[in-house]
């Protein structure tokens, strides 16, 4: 399969993934049980007290329960569905003595929150847990979530197959928490939900044997077609999946650059709206790697601040602890009047500082018009390996400068780079 976003290129087991904003109705499991207890809609407010033992299928969704307490004697047990009631509280492993659970579902139950995510797994691997759903366990509304590595951390050791955890109002993902999810899981679904571009990303090579992530704006992903006469069949359905693919992987960073630009302007009232330089914090963001810090806390601030009264934004005297790195770089750039990347051969590896370049190539062709806003700073490693093309543009519009290997040139060098921060950003 064709991978459809930069990050999903290394995910090359990956089967399906679904990033459309069409929605069709959900599939059902099939269940095979010999004793169900269906409680499903009758209005309970309680958990049934006295249940056969040999009940292996539980209903009660659509009720009113309001909490879980620890469930014991329900030695067949494999099936619960626990969604749209109005739990507020589970009890802290209140499925471990489940030996044979194999699917849960506690979904739509707003009052909980993520963070009963910890009692609700806990203890998950003592049972044959296959399929856990969580979806939609945290109100429409208010402020986003960050889903943390103890929501799902007692699910290390377990066989699960399918996790979704839908409509939850999360942005992003702590590092480590698709790193620490079972290597069993085939299905994930964090469809839904707020999610930024952010280093959880780098992680899902980690899902070994994952077939389906579903990251879109749509409830569930279509049934995974194992075969060429599935797809033949369901042609209607992949076209409209894939059609608008290409428009997205094309625009991708025009689209994150947009997407801060906007939270941004709604969060912040004073956010620039103009391209005067009256109106800049700084004279030049500064990109860089963490090997070429030197260059930039040494070099660049005597050359350019102290000796020229430059103002350099630099991240690591700057930027805010614990505010989200990708908006606080697309507001560095924004509040800045021209962008200068440092360009090695690490840098070029980077995730980070091909963000930070393409948001800057956005901010140039999008608000300022040029791009020679960009000024690259090209290493000596760089200029004697070849340009790589992600930088071509920038080359072609003469937005760079060579740093010379020979330190008869770093006076014209320094001279050049100021002459380059003071003129116009005009093509």
């Amino acid at each position: 399969m064709r991978c459809i976003l930069g990050f999903w290129i290394f995910l090359i087991w990956l089967e399906t993934v679904v990033l459309s904003v069409f929605c069709y109705t959900e599939i059902k499991p099939s269940i095979n049980c010999s004793f169900l207890a269906n409680y499903s809609g009758c209005e309970r407010k309680t958990f049934p007290e006295s249940l056969h033992p040999n009940v292996d299928c539980i209903d009660l969704s659509g009720n009113m329960l309001t909490y879980v307490n620890k469930i014991e004697g329900l030695d067949n047990l494999f099936y619960m569905d626990l969604s749209s009631n109005i739990l507020k509280t589970v009890d802290n492993g209140a499925f471990a003595s489940l030996r044979k659970l194999e699917y849960l579902d506690i979904s739509n139950n707003e009052h909980l929150g993520l963070a009963v995510l910890p009692n609700v797994t806990n203890g998950l691997n003592q049972t044959n847990i296959k399929v856990l759903k969580v979806d939609q366990i945290s109100c429409p509304g208010g402020r986003s979530n960050i889903l943390q590595r103890h929501h799902l951390s007692y699910l290390d050791n377990t066989s699960l197959l399918e996790l979704s955890i839908a409509t939850n109002r999360i942005e992003t993902l702590e590092p480590c928490v698709l790193s620490r999810l079972p290597k069993s899981i085939k299905r994930l679904s964090i469809a839904r939900n707020r999610l930024i571009a952010a280093a959880y990303v780098l992680e899902y090579h980690s899902l070994v044997n994952v077939e389906v992530i579903n990251a879109s704006l749509r409830n569930s992903p279509f049934p995974f077609l194992r075969t060429i006469s599935g797809c033949k069949e369901n042609l209607d359905i992949l076209k409209n999946d894939t059609v608008y693919h290409p428009a997205l992987y094309r625009n991708r960073w025009k689209i994150r650059y947009m997407r801060y630009t906007l939270f941004q302007r709604a969060r912040d009232s004073h956010l620039l709206s103009s391209s005067s330089d009256d109106l800049f914090l700084y004279d030049a963001f500064v990109s860089y790697t963490s090997k070429d810090r030197d260059f930039v806390i040494k070099d660049m601030i005597q050359k350019l601040e102290q000796d020229n009264g430059v103002q350099l934004l630099i991240r690591d005297r700057s930027f805010i602890p614990g505010e989200f790195k990708c908006q606080q770089i697309v507001r560095s750039i924004q509040e800045s009047r021209k962008t200068i990347c440092v360009v090695s051969k690490r840098y070029l590896k980077s995730a980070w500082r091909d963000y930070e370049l393409n948001m800057a190539r956005v901010e140039g062709v999008e608000v300022r018009k040029s791009m020679r806003y960009v000024i690259l700073i090209l290493l000596p490693e760089v200029c004697s390996g070849g340009y790589p093309k992600k930088i071509s543009d920038f080359l072609k519009r003469d937005c760079f400068i060579e740093y010379p290997d020979d330190p008869a040139g770093y006076e014209e060098f320094w001279q050049r780079l100021c002459s380059a921060l003071q003129e116009n950003v005009q093509d």
